[in-house]
């Protein structure tokens, strides 16, 4: 079957292409416009969401620190500033203000840790466990770490400690009590940080010596020379200042004298152990006999001296010797006790020459006319313990009282009706004055061993026309 084609003029052909090349066109400008849509809707939304995002923002109070993507990123970045501080100041920490973390839009970057853990550090309130030293309920500063503590009471210690041995005071508090006179605590707690001293600061607060004033009561047989012994760097200038009207040769019992002297913030106590041989003073056991007169006095019985070993640590207080304490004592040599008679006939008292009563009881150590150090011995030495009564051998009135440093001590002299003179050597104490009346009966002071001597005794001596005599001869 043929098909009839119809043959289009130039014309329809022309105008044919024109409508084809149009519609070409068309189709691009749409697919354009479509495309352009795309694009605008992309980038639109891509700035809406950018707009609508929110990060954390870091803050201590209303200080800002900076931003951090989320609230766990920020957590972590606290514990890290933590972490940080303890490992750099060596102990523990307790933040006392938490950092905060809000909510905010912003198109910023996140800081970095090292920005934020800086301000951190710089911003964040908290306090340090550190070490309190509390002196007499007084706390003197504190420490951050154990062995700083240690450090600081070591060097004090040390000062005074020969042996120069560390000890664990923060470990092992009974160490405190052992080496310190004052009531020492170390208190283990948090504190603000500003609190933190340095050790050689704290080492010099505790070396500072300050004024200590305390009252001394006056006990039997003190005298103001063994009452200055006691005291560093005290004289008795000082004393007469601090006590109005105070006379040194006029000490009473229970007098109350007001002393300052330095002291330290912390005692140290130390204790040295020393071993030494003592005699032990024999025993006296005295039998009256009624039948002989109050002059008479014989040994029936010869006694002898003992001997011990004692062991004992020496007791110092910042190197000044305070006390002992006795560690073992062993007898080498018991003692013998020596059996006396004595008269208790009562007699008129004897005014002629020649007859006084014995002064006192004990043992004669030493007669007259002995040589001693070059020098003949003036009279007899009568040894008991020191604060033995001491009685005037006869009727008499007190000529002198005083002391001599380089002789005789603390010395009272008598002068008796017959002519003679009596001194009483070394006493520990006078209980006269210059002009009393006297009898044997009366005491004029206690034995000692002051001035110029080795030991409690009394040194009596009988003088008449300045002519010392042997008293062995006068007294019985």
């Amino acid at each position: 079957m043929s098909k009839d084609y119809k043959i289009k003029s130039l014309q329809e052909v022309q105008r044919e292409n024109v409508r084809k090349n149009n519609q070409k066109k068309s189709e691009i400008k749409v697919v354009g416009y479509i495309l352009l849509t795309v694009v605008v809707l992309l980038v639109s939304s891509i700035f809406f969401i950018s707009l609508g995002k929110k990060q954390c923002l870091l803050k201590v109070g209303k200080n800002e620190i900076g931003y951090v993507e989320n609230n766990n990123v920020a957590m972590d970045i606290i514990a890290k500033t933590k972490k940080q501080i303890e490992q750099e100041s060596g102990t523990e920490i307790k933040i006392i203000e938490q950092p905060s973390i809000d909510l905010v839009k912003t198109g910023k970057k996140a800081d970095k840790e090292e920005k934020l853990i800086k301000g951190l550090k710089d911003k964040m309130k908290y306090n340090i466990k550190a070490y309190t030293l509390i002196i007499d309920g007084k706390a003197l500063g504190c420490l951050s770490k154990s062995d700083e503590i240690n450090q600081v009471l070591n060097e004090i210690k040390n000062k005074y400690d020969s042996k120069k041995s560390v000890v664990d005071f923060v470990g092992n508090s009974s160490n405190l009590k052992l080496w310190f006179k004052e009531n020492v605590e170390i208190e283990n707690n948090y504190v603000n940080k500003d609190k933190i001293a340095k050790v050689k600061d704290m080492v010099a607060i505790l070396s500072e010596v300050g004024a200590n004033t305390e009252v001394y009561v006056v006990k039997e047989g003190d005298i103001m020379s063994k009452i200055l012994e006691k005291y560093d760097s005290i004289t008795l200038n000082d004393i007469k200042k601090m006590n109005e009207g105070f006379n040194p040769d006029k000490l009473s019992i229970g007098q109350k004298i007001n002393i300052s002297s330095a002291k330290l913030l912390l005692s140290v106590i130390t204790r040295e152990e020393k071993t030494y041989e003592e005699v032990i003073p024999k025993a006296e056991e005295i039998k009256k006999n009624e039948e002989k007169p109050t002059t008479y006095r014989e040994v029936i019985k010869e006694g002898k001296q003992g001997k011990k070993k004692i062991k004992l640590n020496i007791i110092k207080v910042n190197g000044v010797e305070e006390g002992k304490e006795v560690i073992s004592e062993d007898i080498l040599v018991e003692p013998v006790t020596e059996v006396i008679e004595i008269g208790t006939k009562k007699l008129a008292e004897r005014s002629y020459p020649g007859i006084f009563a014995m002064p006192t009881i004990g043992e004669i150590t030493s007669r007259f006319g002995e040589l001693r150090d070059g020098h003949t011995h003036q009279g007899i030495d009568i040894a008991n313990d020191e604060g033995t009564s001491i009685y005037s051998v006869g009727t008499g009135k007190v000529l002198t009282v005083g002391y001599d440093a380089g002789g005789y001590g603390n010395y009272v002299k008598i002068t008796h009706s017959n002519g003679y003179e009596t001194l009483y050597g070394h006493l520990s104490k006078i209980m006269v004055s210059e002009g009393d009346s006297v009898t044997k009966k009366d005491k004029i002071g206690l034995m000692g061993n002051t001035g110029r001597s080795t030991g409690s005794h009394l040194h009596l001596e009988v003088i008449k026309n300045e002519k010392k005599l042997n008293p062995l001869n006068y007294v019985r």
